[in-house]
């Protein structure tokens, strides 16, 4: 292929599905851990449950290829320096392979961070996670963001294979109709020392959390009630395994020496993830975390292989969420692109 090739962008369209699920599949991730995804619905329409008004650019070329270039955002509002300011987060950045080191990605970035401020101006807030390993992307990064932060770590951990014996002291369940401010104020006040957490009402938490127009209900969120049956811990849980798999290529030494132990990725090669999110405790209720944390694993082992959640190192979660003995937590980025670098007194909020 020739350096003069040309390409072009536009918006990704609902009739790209088949187009984006073959992109993916011959673009796996560079980072740590290779992965592709196995889409078990419409493409587009996955997209959409998963990532509600996400924005997607592609880009094509004449050659016949189609496809060679994909990147997704979501937008909304997030603190930041004591500011309440828009954001979008930058994600599924990727090229295929054949195209890559031609300056698309780039193009592709600076499409959605064009897009992204003038929608809702210069002060934007720019956010992109970015998995270690991933040195290509790392590289991009560069060239846009005003702050490459290596504060963010994954941890994971295989579902239970025996029930959980739960807890004297806490009561797992569903929030109750009245509940929903109080868990917004709760969870707005974990979340006061992070810079890039969007702050929630009552409102769109339990729209978040109940079922959309399709008629799926993909996110749950659970509360630990103490004895006197008070919502002092919660997170939420996303059904990604129903939508969607991961298929795993390379693993690090690590993780394939603790899936000969826990049989962790199943043999085809393929993996259902449940992703956990807004974890928060309320003062003295550290031991609530764990406590909600074992409980999905059990209660949710037929719907997932595979638990996660994604924390700042230094946050108050790194050191209450529950590691696993066998599956270190990975590594990776926050890019930032913003007016000044986040104070390292303040703790990064992941949107991944």
């Amino acid at each position: 292929m020739g350096m003069g090739f040309e390409y072009s962008l536009r918006t990704l369209e609902r009739g790209d599905s088949a187009a984006m699920a073959e992109l993916d599949r011959q673009s796996p991730d560079t980072g740590a851990v290779a992965f592709s995804t196995i889409y078990l619905r419409d493409p587009y329409e996955s997209l959409m449950l998963l990532h509600p008004g996400a924005i997607g650019v592609v880009a094509t070329v004449a050659d016949g290829a189609g496809i060679v270039g994909m990147g997704i955002m979501s937008q909304g509002r997030c603190n930041y320096e004591s500011r309440l300011l828009p954001f979008a987060y930058l994600f599924s950045i990727t090229v295929h392979p054949d195209y890559r080191r031609r300056g698309i990605a780039s193009r592709i970035y600076s499409w959605l961070i064009d897009t992204a401020r003038d929608a809702s101006g210069d002060e934007t807030i720019i956010i992109a996670g970015i998995q270690g390993g991933n040195e290509g992307s790392v590289r991009t990064a560069r060239s846009w963001s005003t702050s490459l932060e290596q504060r963010a770590q994954t941890f994971m951990t295989p579902m239970r294979k025996r029930p959980y014996a739960g807890s004297r002291a806490y009561t797992v369940r569903k929030p109750e109709a009245v509940e929903w401010d109080t868990i917004a104020r709760n969870q707005n006040a974990f979340y006061g020392g992070y810079d890039l957490y969007p702050p929630r009402t009552g409102t769109e938490l339990r729209k978040l959390h109940g079922i959309d127009d399709t008629g799926d209900c993909i996110r749950q969120y659970l509360v630990a009630a103490d004895s006197l049956n008070r919502p002092v811990a919660g997170l939420s849980i996303t059904d990604e395994g129903s939508i969607e798999q991961m298929r795993f290529g390379k693993l690090p030494f690590a993780l394939r020496a603790a899936n000969r132990l826990l049989r962790v990725f199943p043999e085809n090669g393929s993996m259902r993830r449940l992703p956990l999110r807004d974890l928060w405790f309320a003062p003295g209720h550290e031991r609530a975390i764990r406590v909600l944390w074992e409980t999905v694993r059990w209660d949710w082992r037929d719907q997932a292989d595979l638990m996660m959640t994604f924390v700042d190192p230094g946050s108050p979660l790194a050191h209450t969420v529950p590691r696993s003995r066998f599956i270190p937590p990975g590594s990776g980025y926050v890019a930032i692109a913003a007016p000044s670098p986040p104070h390292e007194d303040r703790f990064l909020y992941h949107h991944s």
